[in-house]
């Protein structure tokens, strides 16, 4: 089992035109120069090590200077309780010592990324995707230089949780850091927050950030003329006035698992191109403000409308028995399907439907064999 990689460990590949390397092991230590032997790396994948540190691990980048590096997997190496990482800028800095395309840095228990690295990138119109995932990033002013990224496509910030880092002065104290962004705000009825998007930005993940307690602020979203996807499931806001500014072709908008008390509709109108509203798990009392003509109502929000009636009527439908017909039925449903999908219906379907919901399923290679009818005449 690897637990150090130092700057001779792979010596020995020096001649060996190496595509991919990826190793899972229990690394507590590595040196800069490690990965120097490695000429022709294209993908580097050294995640689940648990012990070691993303700020020591970004020392590895040194070896790879200046290179072609399509994707680097940093998953989960640093998994220490209590303990917390935080990355200097010259540290962070070292993603873009490599022409790299895709990072993956999630779940290092990272409670701070300091500013500046991303201007000291050298390789930084390389980068196309940023996942940082699963930390503790809270406030920090690397999101507002991410802007700087001028070819990101796919940013990912999701799941970044409370730490709670107990302290050496005091045992029984505990540190939580709170999102922070208010530097950001201009004058407003609410308050209003803006952020200046990579210019070619695509994708971007912001569920389940943390956020609880407050209002849904206003967002002035500038360089977003690319952006088609917005997450923002899990965000459990205290109401849903706010409103989305210069989102103008943004398609696909996620609120799932929103738990609102008020839903100001204005927010999806600014979206003229919206064509999917993704709402699972939403508990939302919805008040349309400030319209009073019909018409102008149902034109303005006719996408969200469309969406809120399919919801309804799938979450509300019930059944009832028809007039007049007392007749007690020995099955709930008939169930069609084609042989290849055999194996999902009488194993995952029936044992979902009959077993943990009582449904009774009639289906043909039971019960209408045992009939004795073609299938074609019980249709």
């Amino acid at each position: 089992m690897i637990t150090r990689i130092d700057n001779n460990t792979f010596d020995v590949f020096k001649n060996i035109q190496l595509k991919e390397l990826s190793f899972q092991c229990k690394i507590r230590y590595v040196e800069p120069g490690a990965l120097i032997p490695f000429q022709s790396i294209e993908s580097l994948d050294i995640s689940n090590n648990f012990y070691v540190r993303l700020s020591y691990l970004l020392q590895l980048l040194n070896g790879l200077m200046d290179r072609n590096v399509t994707s680097i997997n940093f998953y989960n190496n640093f998994r220490t309780v209590p303990a917390a990482d935080v990355l200097l800028a010259s540290q962070f800095a070292m993603i873009g010592a490599v022409c790299l395309k895709e990072i993956d840095l999630t779940r290092h228990r990272i409670i701070s990324i300091q500013s500046g690295g991303i201007s000291l990138m050298k390789h930084k119109n390389c980068l196309e995707k940023l996942i940082l995932k699963e930390n503790s990033i809270w406030g920090d002013r690397i999101v507002i230089e991410i802007a700087k990224l001028v070819n990101l496509r796919w940013l990912d910030i999701s799941n970044q949780a409370t730490l709670h880092v107990k302290t050496k002065v005091n045992k029984n104290k505990i540190c939580l850091r709170r999102l922070d962004m208010t530097d950001t705000n201009y004058s407003s009825d609410r308050l209003t927050i803006a952020f200046q998007l990579p210019r070619n930005l695509q994708y971007i993940d912001v569920s389940y950030f943390g956020v609880r307690s407050s209002g849904l602020v206003n967002l002035n979203f500038t360089n977003a003329g690319k952006l088609d996807f917005l997450n923002l499931a899990g965000n459990k806001f205290k109401d849903c006035l706010g409103h989305f500014h210069g989102l103008s072709h943004l398609q696909t908008l996620d609120i799932s698992d929103f738990n609102c008390s008020e839903l100001d509709l204005k927010m999806i109108s600014f979206m003229p191109y919206l064509k999917t509203l993704i709402s699972r798990r939403t508990h939302l009392n919805v008040g349309l403000q400030n319209d009073v003509n019909a018409s102008v109502i149902a034109y303005k929000y006719r996408i969200t409308l469309h969406f809120w009636y399919l919801h309804i009527r799938r979450k509300y439908r019930l059944y009832t028995a028809l007039e007049g017909d007392s007749k007690e039925y020995k099955h709930n449903a008939f169930v069609a399907y084609c042989n290849e999908d055999e194996e999902w219906v009488c194993g995952s379907l029936v044992n979902y439907l009959e077993k943990k919901n009582g449904l009774a399923l009639c289906l043909h290679t039971t019960e209408i064999l045992q009939l004795g009818s073609s299938l074609w005449i019980i249709l």
